[in-house]
């Protein structure tokens, strides 16, 4: 950046006055000159630079295009209410909220439209209605947390999702530490409800960490996975809805699967073993049959295999593995 003392001009501005007799752009000009669109603005307004003649491309006419508009948005207006009651689907929202809900990105598809285009005419057809935002919904929903709703109940109030409640609560600097003890009973149960019947037809995993595009909860999973990759065992993330769970007695959501299938051995990655998870694993091995427990310190020996035949051999042994439950984790 070049400074300059006062009352004296910049060496590039005249530069930048042949230029936009050219036809360029304040923003076009300041990139090929290296200065600030700001300064080549200031410029123009300075030395009152003379108003350009816009001149279209060879071929382009804008005669006509209102009226061509137009006679296409006639033209498709009957199919596109069809096309968009087609792309209605529930949606969840909160907890226990469902709302039903057009998508524009399938009309563009169907359509083979720009999205801006589809927006354009789903609005000129009356199909699209502005949706919550936190410009227009985010003070209601603010009052309502402060008054000492929970995040799932002001979700289902706006029709949005939870998600979008938290993050338009956070934006104005409110507390949201301790939301989830807000839940009524019901909530909480539908809550949990929610993400085992989501995990249904997916395979496990929150998605905090992945691995060749495989959701997995922790890194020790991902260790897990790449160890045997290393090897060259074949594996599988587990498939809740190919490979099944099991009812778990006293549990809320009832459900549990473990982790990965190495071959036809179901295999459960483990951080902490409490009494939870000694349930867990005790409930499957009854009615399902083996099950590969591997600790810390199995990882470990399994990271010292050296061949393939030794890892099968390692998660064999680890079917007897019962730890005792307790309460301390990995570091």
């Amino acid at each position: 950046m070049v400074f300059m003392a006062p009352g004296i001009k910049h060496p590039r501005r005249g530069e930048a006055l042949e230029l936009w007799l050219q036809g360029h752009s304040c923003r076009n000009i300041a990139k090929m000159l290296s200065v600030t669109d700001r300064s080549v603005r200031d410029w123009r307004d300075a030395d009152g630079w003379p108003e350009q003649k816009i001149t279209l491309p060879k071929g382009y006419d804008s005669s006509g295009r209102k009226e061509k508009v137009d006679a296409e948005f006639a033209a498709v207006r009957e199919e596109l209410a069809v096309v968009w009651e087609k792309s209605i689907q529930p949606r969840r929202v909160g907890s226990t909220g469902i709302v039903m809900q057009g998508s524009a990105h399938r009309v563009a598809e169907h359509f083979g439209w720009s999205p801006s285009k589809t927006i354009k005419f789903l609005k000129r057809a009356g199909l699209l209605t502005p949706r919550p935002s936190n410009k227009t919904h985010g003070g209601r929903a603010a009052e309502l947390f402060e008054s000492g709703w929970s995040v799932p109940r002001i979700a289902t109030e706006v029709e949005v999702s939870e998600d979008t409640i938290r993050s338009w609560l956070k934006k104005r600097g409110l507390d949201l530490s301790n939301h989830h003890d807000r839940r009524s009973h019901e909530e909480k149960i539908a809550f949990r409800q929610a993400i085992s019947d989501g995990r249904g037809g997916s395979v496990v995993g929150n998605g905090r960490f992945k691995y060749n595009d495989v959701r997995m909860d922790s890194s020790w999973e991902v260790r897990f996975a790449k160890n045997l990759d290393r090897l060259g065992v074949e594996w599988t993330a587990w498939d809740r809805e190919r490979d099944g769970t099991v009812e778990i007695p006293g549990e809320v959501v009832g459900r549990y699967s473990p982790d990965f299938l190495v071959g036809d051995l179901p295999v459960e990655i483990k951080g902490v073993y409490d009494a939870t998870a000694a349930l867990k694993v005790s409930t499957w091995r009854k009615e399902r049959g083996r099950l590969a427990v591997v600790m810390r310190n199995e990882l470990l020996e399994l990271e010292s295999a050296r061949t393939a035949e030794e890892a099968i051999a390692s998660l064999q042994a680890f079917c007897y593995l019962d730890p005792p439950a307790r309460r301390d984790g990995w570091s």
